[in-house]
């Protein structure tokens, strides 16, 4: 082999290392950005006793409480001394691993439901859909509040509200997809190849029909969070003394006039937690839609 031709197969070699989604996160910079914070929130949520050891629990000394923001306490200490800083940054792990847990439920099983009701129609699909539309008879907020009302205030109780909330909305997205792609001829060529429909539907139509899954459970997540928060603040998520940026919240509704340190920083984790959502919501679709000119 010459070694023009050697020197050809290493470029050639070199291209095909870096695969093409990674050279074009170069031309979605909200994506990249959106990563960026989920990466931070993640670090706070999984390895909150790297950076913060206080115990979040303990009522401390009244000289301490309603303490202003100092260098020993950089976002002040609440009611019961209490430093801020800690209890959000262990919020953290609440907040969003109730918000992704509820998501993940609500996205297996309402995409599943969405799958096989689109695929199949007939008795099924009636069925699922009259269901479904009266879930969406009902604003999110309201559902999810009844939900976690009925039920009762715990972790477990406000992941299943947030799940029952966001179900009919992947169903809705799956099943469109579905309904779609079940029509075009690679799955007519699958059915005279012998395939059987279980086959057809997961191995090929589920591929075909999973990004516009994928986008919505991004930024839904957004949504899920406020939801989450809503619920904490009303008491209904996480019991005192453990923390939640919603129940942070709620701990400084009462102080907001002359301690607002107290309900800052939640609310500033929260804003930026949508945020990056919904920046990578909006780079996912970005970046997966074939149809995109960007």
């Amino acid at each position: 082999m010459s070694m023009p031709e050697v020197e050809l197969n290493k470029d050639v070699g070199k291209k095909m290392i870096i695969p093409n989604w990674v050279k074009q996160l170069k031309n979605h910079k909200t994506l990249v950005f959106g990563c960026i914070f989920l990466i931070i929130f993640f670090i706070l949520t999984l390895f909150p006793f790297l950076f913060f050891n206080k115990d979040i629990t303990i009522q401390t000394e009244s000289a301490l409480r309603l303490k202003a923001p100092s260098l020993e306490h950089p976002f002040g200490t609440d009611h019961l001394g209490r430093d801020i800083l800690s209890r959000v940054v262990w919020g953290t792990r609440v907040s969003l691993g109730i918000s992704v847990g509820a998501m993940v439920f609500a996205m297996i099983l309402g995409g599943s439901l969405g799958l096989t009701s689109g695929y199949f129609g007939g008795i099924f699909d009636n069925i699922f859909g009259r269901v479904i539309d009266v879930f969406y008879s009902f604003p999110s907020q309201i559902l999810g509040i009844f939900i976690a009302g009925i039920l009762g205030p715990s972790v477990v109780n406000v992941m299943i509200a947030i799940a029952i909330v966001f179900l009919p909305v992947f169903f809705r997205t799956m099943r469109s997809s579905v309904v779609k792609e079940k029509e075009k001829e690679y799955v007519e060529a699958a059915r005279s190849l012998g395939m059987n429909d279980w086959y057809i539907m997961f191995v090929h139509v589920l591929r075909n029909s999973i990004v516009p899954v994928t986008v919505q459970f991004t930024v839904g997540l957004a949504v899920a969070i406020q939801l989450e928060a809503a619920l904490g603040f009303l008491g209904l998520g996480v019991q005192p003394p453990a923390a939640s940026w919603g129940s942070i919240l709620n701990d400084g509704i009462d102080y907001l006039l002359f301690a607002p340190w107290i309900s800052i920083l939640p609310g500033l984790f929260m804003v930026l937690a949508v945020f990056s959502f919904n920046l990578i919501g909006d780079g996912l679709r970005d970046l997966l839609d074939p149809h995109s000119d960007r």
